[in-house]
């Protein structure tokens, strides 16, 4: 007998991708909120894989990820299922804003509550009906406004299968962090969904290559739950972080910065500066170690305390990043 799933209250039989409504709230109408989930039900057993994105609705690059990974999915060749919500935020979405219309941050309220807050209900609908349904998942972000970042993973490494989602997904920098506690990651985790982030790019923009390394991590976690048929790429190099630290401004003014995420620096370079609106500076920000730039600030007319950049420290692993850059280079 056929193997079919219900999803949203619609049947997908086995071999099929077909795209489903879920309801998720209502509108000052009264009329229903939907968001679109795509299920691929391959045509054999395996896991069920979750990919939600845009969960803040002005992180678009995910979007696109999801768009490209379901037309290269083929249910006619897939063991298990994989879920895809595009676009989580709809609301968000809609305003090409970050939360919800009460200001609240939808990743700050799983796994939900059913008669909680408008962001409860919200998380409450898609934890029960998507991800709980799922053996393991991926949530695509990009930073907060006004910040640019390398394609990077987030995983909680104790956790064995996350380690190895993170490892299979193939960025060259995985950060080790569990994520705040109402975020999806750590509540799918709770759950025994073992859940990375994958995130890049900035708001309210595509960027090629964090959609092409999205879409191909993607398809290297697929290959390494054996639910597809893939040669799994390698990246130029790959390094375990526990953290990443914060470089920020002392002064107010205008801030010029010299450094791209994915660049190296060494301590005491100078990464940035902050002048006044006639050209003097009032400030050098120099490096205070050597590491690796993950993000940079892309506006200019700054406070005290605004971030100019985040790092990561680079120890035992300078070498494997400085040879990996200086490969990149001689082939450009």
């Amino acid at each position: 007998m056929e193997n079919s799933i219900i999803i949203a209250g619609e049947r997908i039989a086995q071999g099929t991708q077909k795209e489903v409504r879920l309801k998720i709230s209502e509108f000052y109408t009264a009329y229903p909120v939907y968001i679109p989930v795509i299920v691929t039900h391959g045509v054999e057993e395996g896991p069920a894989l979750f990919v939600t994105a845009a969960i803040h609705g002005d992180e678009i690059n995910g979007i696109e990820i999801v768009r490209r990974l379901v037309t290269k999915i083929n249910p006619k060749e897939l063991r298990g299922t994989v879920l895809c919500v595009p676009v989580v935020n709809i609301f968000g979405f809609y305003t090409m804003s970050r939360n919800l219309p009460d200001r609240r941050d939808l990743n700050d309220a799983f796994p939900g509550i059913q008669k909680g807050s408008p962001a409860s209900r919200v998380a409450y609908i898609l934890f029960e009906e998507i991800i709980k349904k799922c053996d393991y998942g991926i949530d695509i972000h990009t930073p907060q406004v006004k910040r640019i970042e390398i394609p990077h993973t987030e995983a909680d490494l104790s956790n064995r299968d996350a380690h190895q989602l993170a490892r299979a997904f193939g960025t060259p920098v995985v950060i080790n962090t569990a994520g705040p506690e109402k975020s999806l990651q750590n509540s799918a985790a709770s759950a025994d969904i073992p859940t990375i982030v994958f995130s890049g790019g900035e708001v309210l923009r595509f960027h090629e290559n964090v959609t092409e390394q999205g879409v191909d991590g993607i398809h290297n976690v697929l290959a390494y739950l054996n639910m597809i048929e893939f040669e799994i790429s390698k990246p130029e190099y790959s390094i375990i972080v526990q953290e990443s630290r914060s470089v920020q401004t002392q002064q107010g003014g205008i801030l010029c910065v010299n450094v791209n995420p994915g660049g190296l620096v060494y301590q005491g370079d100078l990464i940035a500066r902050v002048t006044n609106p006639f050209g003097r500076d009032v400030e050098l920000i120099k490096a205070p170690e050597t590491g690796l730039i993950i993000s940079a600030s892309t506006n200019p007319l700054v406070n005290p305390g605004n971030e100019v950049c985040a790092y990561v420290m680079l120890d035992k692993s300078l070498g494997i990043v400085e040879e990996a850059l200086r490969n990149r280079k001689q082939t450009e």
